[in-house]
């Protein structure tokens, strides 16, 4: 059995370590372009965020000096809320929360669709007997879907993604 010239040796490992280093290049480039993918979505994401934080929820309590309802509310404690919408695409399903005495069941008003730059200010009279302090300004936030179909919940505080829209009766 011949095991052939040198010349043959040399050319069947070059074609070995050809084939090795295309296998080579072939993974770096699948992982190059894997990670541009995910940098890709990462960035999606945060723009999506960026677009719900556009959304804003101010929250006053309007009580009296010891944090009671004040006179002549008839036992509901007002509260000015004020929701924007800064950012370029409209919201849907926005409905705003307010905290009540029934820790169950908040008050909810139905906003609906939000346009780019609507600004909402308006005063509610709601079942609740006291505010502390620290809750002059929160107490409420805003469910909404963004336009891509993310559901947000916005308080003044911060913003959470949640896994449903709010529910709309």
């Amino acid at each position: 059995m011949e095991s052939g010239s040198w010349a043959d040796w040399v050319a069947a490992i070059a074609t070995v370590l050809g084939f090795g280093g295309a296998l080579f290049q072939l993974r770096l480039s699948y992982n190059d372009s894997k990670r541009a993918r995910e940098q890709e979505q990462q960035a999606e994401l945060d723009r999506q965020q960026a677009m719900a934080r556009a959304v804003g929820v101010k929250v006053e309590w309007q009580a009296n000096d010891r944090g009671g309802v004040p006179d002549g509310y008839d036992g509901k404690m007002p509260v000015e809320v004020e929701v924007v919408n800064t950012g370029p695409y409209p919201i849907d399903g926005a409905v705003l929360k307010v905290c009540t005495d029934h820790e169950q069941y908040p008050m909810e008003i139905v906003y609906g669709t939000l346009l780019p730059g609507d600004r909402l200010v308006n005063t509610h009279l709601v079942d609740r007997t006291d505010v502390a302090f620290a809750e002059l300004t929160s107490g409420a936030s805003l469910v909404f879907t963004d336009a891509y179909g993310n559901h947000w919940e916005r308080s003044p505080h911060g913003i959470e993604k949640l896994d449903q829209a709010a529910r709309i009766c």
